[in-house]
């Protein structure tokens, strides 16, 4: 299996070597005689100047060192549509809402899949090892769990299975209950969540969340003072003098 944080980041040359930049991005479209987006695209970062050409240039996507099939001069420029989805701006650790169960979890990678010369997108990683594997210790995570005869903590859905929300009135809705969607950012998710749910409600269940972490950190403070007080009043004992052992911000404390 080949993944999208594996390439990013490589060198891109031309047929005869010549640096050309880094990889970006990978700009792909839904078709519609498909369930996978099908990749178009190179997006190439070159210090402040960014070129998109198209994916039949690319000779080798994954090698150590991209190759191009022609010269830096012979590069043609790939013209973006409005539908085409760049794979790391807009999937990568966004969020995957399950409009069944409600349940919620991040996009930690993509799975990538050659099929007779086309390069689709076939899975989104929401797994533990697409974290790992985007740190760079995927192999060595790997072998410790082969060694330690650790069960493998794969976990994949279908792309088939998530539709990508877009921003703007063109904004489509929801799939169907049992499926899940990719939210573009958190505000989007809101606001499909509101389209499904009532607009009414979302704003009451936003407002009862937004009072119960402002009583939860109101509650942390007062604790914090009152055993700030009582160090202050043992003999023997000085309390930090930045306030607690975490700075001055005691909402810090247990990841606040």
């Amino acid at each position: 299996m080949a993944f999208l944080s594996e390439i990013l980041g490589h060198t891109i040359t031309d047929i005869d070597g010549r640096y050309i930049g880094k990889l970006e991005d990978l700009i792909a479209r839904e078709p519609a005689d498909a369930v996978h987006p099908i990749v178009d695209a190179v997006v190439i970062k070159d210090r402040n100047k960014t070129t998109i050409i198209p994916y039949i240039l690319v000779m080798a996507l994954f090698a150590p060192s991209i190759p191009l099939k022609c010269r830096a001069d012979e590069i043609t420029v790939y013209d973006p549509s409005e539908n085409d989805i760049f794979l790391s701006r807009d999937v990568l650790d966004k969020q995957i809402i399950d409009t069944d169960g409600a349940r919620v979890v991040r996009v930690n990678d993509l799975e990538l899949v050659r099929v007779n010369g086309t390069l689709y997108v076939g899975n989104v990683d929401i797994g533990i090892m697409g974290i790992f594997r985007r740190l760079g210790i995927a192999s060595v995570t790997q072998r410790l769990t082969t060694s330690l005869k650790l069960p493998a903590s794969q976990t994949f859905i279908s792309w088939d299975d998530v539709e990508l929300l877009r921003g703007g009135a063109g904004m489509p809705g929801m799939r169907s209950a049992g499926r899940a969607t990719v939210a573009a950012n958190p505000l989007e998710f809101l606001s499909s969540i509101a389209h499904t749910a009532g607009a009414e409600s979302m704003q009451n269940q936003a407002n009862q969340g937004l009072d119960a972490y402002g009583a939860a950190r109101r509650k942390a403070l007062n604790t914090y003072q009152q055993r700030r007080n009582a160090r202050t009043a043992t003999p023997g004992i000085v309390p930090p003098t930045d306030g607690s052992p975490y700075g001055d911000d005691p909402y810090k404390v247990g990841g606040w």
